[in-house]
């Protein structure tokens, strides 16, 4: 009798690790890099990346929208402040973000090539498709963690972008959120070798009844939950994702809007490693979404080796900031 192979399921040790460090208690809001992800077939519930496009539509979603309203300014000012032969995009987002917003910012600067990085390789590469079928420049994909990249990888001179507002959805440390933005200032400082800039779009806005309307909402929930989703898909790691549940907190001292998992009832969670007990209302940060003021962004590039060009607003709420390397 002939028997059908089956193919051994993929493991993803760095999520696992990950994983299993969050359910530890040694790091905390630290699995933002897994929201996005995508279903390999149509049983597959992973569609952290589908909700992404509804949570931006969402009504209450401000921070895209008011984005989009702002990059016309930013744009028409780029081209007198801005002069690099390569852009690197940080974080390309889904197809309609590129065009909505990363074709309108770079579409009259003068650079000949486009580089698109997103922790989903079907992301950057649509990014790439999408600048190289509409502005005259060469445009490539990479598939990497920019905050963690490859060894010896430097640009000599170029702009690195990062709309929305990736840039301070960051980890909580002991240091507390101002040393963890400066140490992501750094981080990205290493990506060039001694000129070049940094565009990065970041939110402000500390009203708490505003932001739980723009993230206490159906996708939002069901985009932080796919993070679970993804463990049971790519790791060694057994769980029941229905335990849990989405719960944002608001922690003004700290400008941060906690994205947490609420344990329901109690469960096992286990891997060929190790296993936890979690017991009911249980928190687990599985990312942040920092909304630091205007002062701190500056003061922090300042201690990582950038300084302020330009900071452009319509609402007091979103921004953009365009950093250069201090000389």
């Amino acid at each position: 009798m002939t028997r059908l192979a089956i193919e051994p399921k993929h493991i993803d040790l760095k999520i696992a690790l990950d994983a299993e460090a969050l359910f530890a208690g040694t790091k905390t809001g630290h699995l933002s890099y897994i929201h996005y992800g995508e279903p390999r077939d149509p049983d597959d519930p992973v569609c952290g990346g589908r909700e992404w496009i509804k949570l931006q539509n969402h009504p209450d979603y401000y921070v895209t929208r008011e984005e989009r309203q702002l990059i016309p300014s930013v744009a028409r000012d780029l081209r007198t402040l801005v002069l690099v032969p390569e852009i690197v995009d940080l974080g390309t987002g889904d197809d309609d973000n590129t065009r909505s917003k990363t074709i309108p910012l770079i579409k009259g600067l003068f650079f000949h090539t486009y580089r698109a990085v997103d922790f989903s390789e079907s992301y950057a590469r649509q990014a790439a498709a999408a600048v190289r079928s509409e502005l005259d420049v060469i445009a490539r994909h990479h598939c990497f963690d920019f905050l963690r990249p490859p060894p010896g990888l430097q640009f000599p001179l170029a702009l690195l972008l990062m709309s929305g507002s990736t840039f301070t959805n960051i980890p909580a440390s002991r240091e507390g959120g101002h040393g963890q933005l400066q140490a992501q200032f750094a981080k990205v400082r290493g990506l060039l070798k001694s000129e070049g800039y940094l565009l990065v779009g970041f939110d402000t806005n500390q009203d708490e009844n505003d932001l739980h309307r723009a993230y206490a909402n159906e996708p939002h929930a069901r985009m932080s939950t796919d993070v679970l989703w993804r463990i049971v898909r790519d790791t060694d790691i057994t769980l029941e994702p229905e335990n849990f549940e989405f719960r944002g907190c608001w922690m003004a001292d700290e400008y941060r809007y906690a994205q947490m998992l609420t344990v329901k009832r109690n469960c096992v969670i286990s891997s060929p490693r190790r296993s936890f007990a979690l017991q009911a209302g249980q928190m687990f940060n599985i990312a942040n979404s920092f909304k630091f003021p205007v002062d701190a962004m500056a003061q922090a590039a300042a201690g990582a080796g950038w300084r302020v060009r330009q900071v452009w607003t319509q609402t007091g709420r979103v921004h953009y900031g365009l950093f250069e390397v201090a000389r």
